[in-house]
């Protein structure tokens, strides 16, 4: 059954004035953008608004589709919390029960973008252009996608559709004509670079504020990179864009509305030991060559500098190239085990804090297991988010109660939709570095946001010495896109200018 509030939750949703600016935002036009950063509400502003349209008789249903942990903790959570909402009823569309929970009469559907295929009955086509270039198109089935009622259409977590070539933008691609309302939340819309933009406002409004095209979007506002392969904004292209969208979208900041707590970065640099260095010289040396061959694609350099931050962490996936140069060791693991200079330091930072809730981000696989061995005991066992859902909520809420001393996350995966943890700690420690501006934002706002109890918020960055990681911070800081920013970073450490 869908879920139903109950009165004996929560009390009554008094929005603040920034609030109702963005709720009047949303209902007072058909394509609507709110780029509020986390703890503005704005899952409550859009649940008020939803509300307010369906009272109104100007909408009928809406459909969400957001990650699933936001689907699943989020949504549903945000309708109990409040006596407001208690009219409203909302359906998870995952699991075994989703087409009769579909076929129910609740007020908002929610749903994980890996679900549009079924809701949608969505098929791939595969087609051939004129240049003789094959694409993947889709189809879907309209008289079902009618039969639904839907006509309130929120992208919640819209940067997941911001690549235009995947599937789950073109199915909404399909469908968004069948929406009164198209609604954009988000609050890292461009935190890549202002190409990512372009999709997410082609879902809202068919094209109208920054073309209908992605090189119409690119031809007006960007040039080639140095590469060849990818595009970075012309100068003056940022502010263009933002005055163009800034009809649709309303963007706020939590400190200009909220008491926030000061951001503290903290650097803890580790050496790597003699022979691991040699290691990774070898395999940065490869990675340079790459960089400096503009015909190599992008991809081949980022698995090269891939490699780097894995042995900058401690361990490398085995490959060829790894194993002639590693050091000998025993066992038959996919991966080897090459240093723990990073485990030391997390170790040494946790004592330093006197055991203090941290929230650990870690990218490899390789990562989790020596993070286990190290922090697992006897049992081998660590509180990792992402394992179920039930282990989710049990240890968010023990992370908030401060019971527990790290909290470990593949940013990926655990970067959007865990509310709560800001209660119980204010440390976040990178174990390793990431590159992608988006996910970095979204983890640390988990604990920089409203709710927060502690005066400071500290963000600690565990850097190999002389590797990648310094140039992915620096990638971080840089307002270029992606991988691009990366390896310009590292091209500037070469050549020593940073």
């Amino acid at each position: 059954m869908p879920s139903k509030p109950s009165l004996k939750y929560g009390s009554s949703w008094a929005p603040h004035p920034y609030q109702k600016r963005a709720f009047k935002h949303l209902i007072g036009q058909g394509a609507a953008a709110l780029f509020l950063e986390p703890g503005l509400g704005k899952t409550s502003i859009g649940l008020y608004a939803i509300q307010h349209l369906i009272k109104a008789k100007q909408a009928t249903r809406a459909l969400v589709v957001a990650p699933l942990r936001v689907c699943e903790n989020v949504w549903p959570e945000e309708v109990h919390k409040w006596k407001n909402f208690q009219s409203l009823t909302v359906a998870v569309l995952h699991g075994k029960n989703k087409e009769a929970l579909l076929r129910s009469d609740a007020d908002v559907c929610v749903i994980n973008p890996e679900g549009l295929e079924w809701l949608f009955e969505a098929t791939k086509v595969k087609k051939v252009g004129r240049n003789g270039k094959e694409t993947v198109e889709v189809q879907v089935n309209m008289d079902r996608v009618r039969e639904m009622g839907f006509d309130i259409l929120v992208l919640d977590e819209s940067t997941l559709f911001k690549n235009s070539r995947a599937i789950r933008f073109k199915i909404i691609k399909e469908v968004r004509r069948v929406f009164s309302y198209v609604w954009l939340f988000t609050g890292t819309p461009a935190a890549n670079g202002i190409e990512d933009l372009w999709a997410q406002f082609y879902l809202m409004d068919g094209g109208l504020t920054l073309g209908r095209y992605i090189t119409q979007f690119r031809r007006k506002y960007m040039v080639p990179d140095w590469s060849g392969y990818s595009w970075m904004p012309r100068q003056g292209a940022e502010d263009e864009v933002f005055k163009a969208i800034g009809k649709l979208a309303l963007s706020m900041k939590a400190e200009d509305y909220l008491e926030m707590p000061q951001l503290i970065y903290n650097e803890v640099t580790v050496r790597l030991p003699d022979d691991v260095a040699k290691v990774y010289k070898a395999v940065e040396d490869d990675f340079f060559a790459l960089l400096d061959d503009a015909k190599v694609s992008a991809g081949s350099k980022a698995a090269a500098l891939t490699k780097c931050q894995q042995i900058a962490n401690g361990a490398v996936f085995n490959t060829e190239d790894i194993v002639a140069l590693q050091r000998k060791v025993g066992g038959k693991r996919k991966w080897t085990h090459l240093h723990d200079a990073k485990l030391d330091a997390l170790e040494e930072l946790s004592d330093e804090l006197n055991g203090k809730p941290m929230l650990v981000a870690y990218t490899f696989e390789h990562d989790l297991a020596r993070l286990k061995e190290r922090f697992g005991g006897k049992s081998g066992e660590i509180p990792v988010i992402g394992q179920s859902k039930e282990l989710d909520k049990k240890y968010i809420a023990q992370f908030s109660k401060g019971e527990l001393r790290y909290l470990f996350v593949q940013p990926q995966s655990g970067a959007r939709g865990l509310d709560g943890l800001q209660h119980g700690g204010h440390h976040v420690a990178w174990y390793s570095m990431t590159w992608d501006q988006e996910l970095h934002d979204q983890l640390i706002r988990r604990l920089y946001r409203q709710g927060t109890k502690a005066s400071h918020v500290f963000v600690h960055y565990i850097m190999a010495k002389g590797t990648v990681d310094r140039d992915m911070l620096l990638a971080l800081r840089s307002k270029q896109k992606g991988h691009n920013a990366l390896f310009e970073a590292t091209k500037a450490r070469r050549s020593g200018t940073c």
